[in-house]
């Protein structure tokens, strides 16, 4: 997969040439549905039946953000895609912990 980059306001979302999906930036209201669509464009793209999104370069946590990797979830598992999240930052573990939803996001487990 080259590289490139499907950015929205203050979040982006690039895949690197290994095929790893690198999600940075803020996740804010007015952007999430696009970036939504814009993640389930890139699994449909996984080369393999196995996809990694990077969430080291995340730098908020909250609701929408748990929201839209629960989307991204479902929309792999339809598709036969084996995806895992990587990276997160303690907020994020923590809130999706206290959310009760961890379970459902492969990588989150608790620090």
């Amino acid at each position: 997969m080259s590289a490139s980059s499907l950015e929205r306001g203050l979040a982006s979302l690039a895949a690197d040439e290994s095929g790893v999906l690198r999600f940075s930036g803020k996740v804010i209201g007015p952007e999430v549905v696009q970036l939504r669509a814009d993640g389930e464009k890139a699994l449909a793209r996984c080369q393999e039946r196995r996809c990694e999104i990077d969430l080291a370069g995340v730098e908020n946590a909250n609701s929408m953000l748990l929201s839209l990797l629960l989307c991204w979830q479902r929309f792999a598992a339809e598709k036969g895609v084996d995806l895992r999240f990587s990276g997160a930052n303690e907020r994020l573990v923590a809130l999706a912990t206290m959310s009760r939803v961890s379970g459902h996001l492969p990588g989150l487990a608790s620090l």
